[in-house]
């Protein structure tokens, strides 16, 4: 995973475009970057696994997913649900500690 990539899919997560129609790819990146500095978002990185990497194609790329070197390919909806996922889990572990207290 790269930072254009994880920035290119919470674009698309968040729906910033650009006037061209392009994803907003450096809006998304300073929205996250504001989020993660003011304590609005924790993000965990774990590499991935060497063997079964995954590789993200982008919207018209698809020409490029059969030239990836094995492991799962995912687009950029792919990796925007799977951040929407980290999102969500991210607020159940944040209500459960407030309900705790």
């Amino acid at each position: 995973w790269s930072p254009f990539t994880v920035s290119e899919a919470y674009a698309a997560q968040r729906g910033f475009h650009s006037k061209g129609g392009k994803l907003d790819v450096f809006r998304a990146a300073n929205l996250l970057l504001r989020d993660t500095l003011n304590g609005k978002k924790v993000i965990l990185s774990f590499p991935p696994p060497l063997e079964g990497t995954a590789t993200v194609v982008g919207e018209g790329d698809e020409e490029h997913a059969d030239k990836a070197e094995g492991g799962a390919v995912m687009t950029t909806d792919q990796v925007a649900a799977l951040l929407g996922d980290m999102d969500m889990q991210q607020g159940k572990q944040i209500y459960e500690m407030t309900e705790k207290e």
